[in-house]
């Protein structure tokens, strides 16, 4: 039995085919609000007042992140989550990612040259991202490819019962 998925690099398959940046954050936000079909991560969580195991879960999170089969190629921007931790560097987070064999990108605002010509440069590789991804095309892939997520809400809480008089 096959289902209809976009094959990867790494001999995975996804069903969806995004252009994803990392970590999120203004920037990221930015980017995909100028380009459709890319998208970022809500976080807030920079490694600050985290011990090193809670960093490298980060890290570890967001290289998965990247790595996901649904997940075309990545843009890694440089001046958020992590800066100065060596479990959440940038570069380690890019380096990781690239494994999977997908392209991955990595903007630094201080090459750059500020924020504005960091923006530019993302809108002008995630253009070219999704691009290249709308290129791809499903293919008959094998069941044994596909990789389930689940997402877990949490429990609702039970209504209280009105009082009778």
């Amino acid at each position: 039995m096959n289902f209809l998925g976009f094959e990867r690099p790494d001999g995975s398959a996804g069903i969806r085919n995004h252009v994803l940046v990392i970590p999120g954050g203004l920037l990221a936000t930015k980017i995909c609000e100028f380009v459709e079909g890319v998208k970022t991560i809500l976080t807030a969580d920079s490694g600050s007042g985290r011990t090193s195991r809670d960093r490298e879960t980060v890290a570890r999170t967001l290289i998965g992140l990247g790595r996901n089969p649904n997940v075309a190629s990545v843009i890694v921007h440089t001046g958020a989550v992590g800066l100065g931790y060596p479990e959440l560097k940038p570069t380690r987070i890019a380096d990781e990612i690239a494994h999977s064999g997908k392209r991955v990108e990595l903007i630094d605002v201080a090459k750059e040259g500020g924020t504005f010509r960091a923006l530019e440069k993302g809108i002008q590789m995630a253009r070219e991202m999704v691009l290249q991804a709308s290129q791809l095309r499903r293919q008959p892939c094998p069941l044994s490819q596909i990789q389930i997520g689940v997402n877990v809400a949490p429990p609702i809480p039970p209504r209280a019962s009105p009082e009778t008089p």
